[in-house]
């Protein structure tokens, strides 16, 4: 039987070593580009925000929206009831910039709320046309679109799973108003957007449809008659999902750690 010998394994670690530190790819002992070192940096330094902000104490989960080179969003969620002095979230802020120099303070935006789960979507089903901007915006979240409030929620199955299984998109006129539409899918577009050619699910909006068996087993049961509407043209909600949601599969990057899954 053959046995490699010693310095043959050392080599092999040493590669796997530097392919892991991104000096190299891994397909080709070839150094990596400048471009793409600067992403693998970016990428380090997002993964330390996470892990920094993740030990505070009153912070549930974090995650990062990279919408483009220049902007990074962090979302802090925490529990109900739990807030944030003024100190604390300028220590925050102190936290995530140095962290992450290569992103500019000015270009940072840090959000505070709620993390949504599917039982929390349920809940605010309850309140059928009743529910308002007011209500979405207590959960940590992303804005949307432009031209008109978004608020754009990643859902989690259940306070304990630290994964995102779900989206919640909302839309209205005003930041508490009534709503255009509340639209809840079975996908995380972040991570997952539709294949070329495929046709992202519309979902549900939580006003009408039965949350639970949608979450569950996909099944849109409607609770509540739906409204006579207007043409999706006239109404942004309608002809933002008649659009297959394109604004969510736009390429950028998404990274969230938890207490119970925390990245390093």
């Amino acid at each position: 039987m053959y046995y490699p010998s010693k310095c043959a394994v050392l080599m092999v670690l040493l590669s796997f070593f530097l392919t892991s530190c991104g000096l190299y790819t891994a397909t080709a002992n070839q150094p990596l580009s400048s471009e793409d070192q600067e992403l693998y940096r970016r990428h380090m330094q997002q993964q330390t925000i996470l892990r920094e902000l993740g030990k505070l104490d009153k912070v549930d989960s974090v995650s990062i929206r990279v919408p483009s080179s220049a902007d990074i969003i962090i979302n802090i969620s925490h529990a109900r009831g739990v807030t944030f002095s003024d100190t604390e979230r300028r220590a925050i802020e102190e936290t995530a910039a140095n962290a992450a120099p290569d992103f500019s303070r000015d270009n940072m935006r840090i959000n505070y709320g709620l993390q949504m789960t599917v039982a929390d979507v349920a809940e605010l089903s309850r309140k059928g046309e009743a529910l308002t901007m007011a209500d979405v915006r207590e959960y940590v979240g992303y804005d949307a679109l432009s031209g008109f409030y978004g608020w754009f929620c990643e859902v989690y199955s259940n306070a304990n799973d630290k994964s995102c299984a779900f989206t919640l998109n909302a839309t209205s006129g005003s930041l508490e108003g009534a709503l255009f539409g509340v639209s809840f899918y079975r996908i995380n577009y972040y991570d997952a957007p539709p294949l070329p050619g495929q046709r992202a699910d519309p979902g549900i909006d939580i006003r009408y449809y039965d949350v639970i068996a949608y979450a569950e087993r996909g099944e849109k049961l409607l609770v509540r008659p739906l409204p006579t509407s207007p043409p999706p043209s006239q109404n942004p909600s309608q002809a933002y999902a008649s659009e297959g949601c394109s604004i969510k599969s736009s390429p950028a990057a998404t990274y969230s750690s938890g207490r119970a899954h925390s990245s390093s």
